[in-house]
């Protein structure tokens, strides 16, 4: 039996401020201004699971371990391979860990690969520190990739079906560990067709790779979904998931068909582009079990979707907020994402785009600078352009700071609009739980209207999550005044006091009660990470596998 060690670079990483926080930016950057409403995740390296869950091999991942577990690690086990992923931030650890393993275990192989090898793209010192140190370089998919090694190398052949069973991602409150959501973690495919020019995704991945056909991609939901009881949602990992509708409808078919999951509730986060969210009604979005849509709105200007071929936003043909709008009046939560740094954006241009932004309301958000990642089409244009920032280097490369100087704007100025519209987001509609209680209760009160079973279905799931919204929704309104923010709070609360006086009253008292209890846990942890000299870092993870 050949022995892997799937392994991630080790912590702890540097302790940052919020805004320069690299690790966790997801929902750091999705809830940014939101105050104890703020979350944090502790999010699994799941692509390393999926590997070791579909090879031959007996194999152990080591996520985020300390470079002395990792040591030990390498000294009380032998390994044949040693597989490590890594992003472009973490290149310099990763040469760290493979320049001591070639050194004290001189037979074991190592593989590299993930979103990282993107620094193969340019002439860099850690590029060809890596290339020189480490034996194989995996640049794309890492599953054929390494199907193919164990076959060259060993006569191993990889051919039994695929199957997935991946950790679930912790969510918490700021700064806290304590778990108060499970999403669930699915695969359905790798790629994207739209080739924007700043995706590395698309740069990476030459064509779109379907790992799981509809009805597999059920098998796996349900199989998630029997195992973790409580867990009410869970992620489906596709750039964009509603591209092939063949294979979305064969996954609706066998959703709507399954009772337990229909009934009880679980509803999917997917991402996807307004372009094919345009192409499917509220009833297929429904049956599919999709609860929160991911759509990168980028920018309204039709004449820069144009010039930038962004095709992914459907230009003119797609109204975006009347997009946002109909999937909020069903109860279907949006996280948005626009960009600044375009070239046709100018300070004057700006504040229009990101005003009609703020009016999207979505549930989530993420606002940030343009970047230009090596190996994509817009770093090759920056670079002949002769503008990349001349400091540019990958250990200090930051989600916040742009690779590239911009045409029209300063850095600064760039920095102060995110934060800016960060503020007018909450100001406007407050921290999370009140958007994810409005847009279920307008759900509620449209899906009763219609016919369909699915329609009854979900508006009772929404009753089902009410409650705790409720809750922290009234806390809400103790926290924050933002103008726009407090008249929406007026009017939710008063309809639902209306409709259920004995129940909002309730809601109060208990409200009353957790709020010194969720502030005082929310400040000890941001104790804690002040007082700990690494602050806040993810959790290390050891799991063996033996191979399907």
């Amino acid at each position: 039996m050949v022995n892997v060690l799937f392994a991630t670079p080790y912590i702890p990483y540097p302790k940052a401020s919020l805004f320069e926080d690299n690790i966790d930016f997801f929902y750091y950057r999705n809830t940014l201004r939101q105050g104890i409403f703020q979350l944090r995740q502790n999010q699994s390296w799941h692509p390393l699971h999926f590997l070791a869950q579909n090879l031959p091999v007996s194999s152990v991942v080591l996520e985020n371990p300390s470079f002395k577990l990792f040591k030990q690690e390498i000294s009380h086990h032998h390994y044949d391979v040693v597989a490590f992923t890594f992003s472009v931030i973490t290149a310099s650890r990763i040469l760290e860990m493979a320049t001591w393993v070639k050194n004290h275990s001189p037979g074991t192989e190592i593989i590299i690969g993930g979103y990282g090898t993107a620094v193969f793209s340019e002439s860099y010192k850690i590029s060809e520190q890596l290339r020189n140190t480490v034996d194989h370089i995996c640049t794309g998919e890492g599953l054929a990739f390494l199907s193919s090694y164990l076959k060259e190398k060993y006569g191993i052949i990889t051919s039994q079906p695929l199957t997935q069973d991946l950790l679930p991602i912790e969510v918490s409150f700021f700064r806290t560990r304590f778990p108060i959501h499970l999403n669930l973690n699915f695969m359905a495919a790798l790629g994207c067709n739209f080739h924007c020019s700043f995706c590395s995704t698309s740069s990476q991945f030459k064509q779109k790779k379907i790992l799981f056909s509809g009805e597999n991609l059920y098998k796996s939901v349900k199989q998630g979904a029997g195992k973790y009881p409580r867990a009410t949602s869970g992620v489906i990992f596709d750039e964009d998931f509603l591209e092939n509708r063949e294979a979305v409808l064969e996954f609706m078919h066998c959703m709507e068909k399954d009772s337990e999951l229909i009934s009880r509730p679980f509803y999917l986060t997917v991402f996807s582009s307004a372009h094919n969210v345009a192409r499917y009604t509220l009833s297929e979005l429904i049956r599919c079990g999709i609860g929160m849509l991911y759509i990168g709105v980028e920018s309204f200007n039709n004449d820069l979707l144009e010039t930038e071929k962004l095709k992914k936003r459907g230009g003119s043909q797609v109204d975006i907020e009347q997009l946002f709008a109909k999937l909020h009046g069903a109860g279907i939560h949006t996280l948005g994402s626009i960009i600044i740094g375009w070239d046709d954006h100018t300070n004057e241009s700006i504040p229009l785009e990101l005003d009609r932004f703020i009016k999207l309301n979505p549930t989530l958000y993420q606002v940030m600078p343009l970047q230009a990642v090596p190996g994509t089409p817009l770093w090759q244009r920056m670079k002949k352009e002769g503008r990349i920032n001349p400091d540019f280097s990958f250990d200090k490369a930051r989600l916040e700071k742009s690779s590239f100087r911009f045409k029209n704007i300063t850095q600064e100025e760039s920095m102060n609009y995110i934060l800016t519209t960060y503020q007018k987001l909450v100001d406007e509609g407050g921290p999370w739980p009140f958007r994810m209680l409005e847009n279920m209760y307008k759900g509620i009160q449209s899906l009763e209207k219609e016919d369909g079973p699915e329609h009854r279905n979900r508006a009772k799931g929404y009753k089902k999550m009410l409650p705790p919204l409720y809750i922290l929704s009234c806390i809400c309104g103790l926290l924050f005044y933002g103008t726009g923010f407090r008249k929406r709070w007026k009017h939710l609360m008063g309809m639902m006091f209306l409709e259920k006086p004995f129940w909002c009253i309730l809601g109060w008292i208990v409200a009353v009660f957790a709020f010194p209890v969720l502030s005082g846990y929310v400040f000890l942890g941001s104790v804690r990470h002040f007082i700990l000299p690494a602050g806040d870092q993810p959790e290390t993870i050891r799991m063996e596998y033996r191979g399907p």
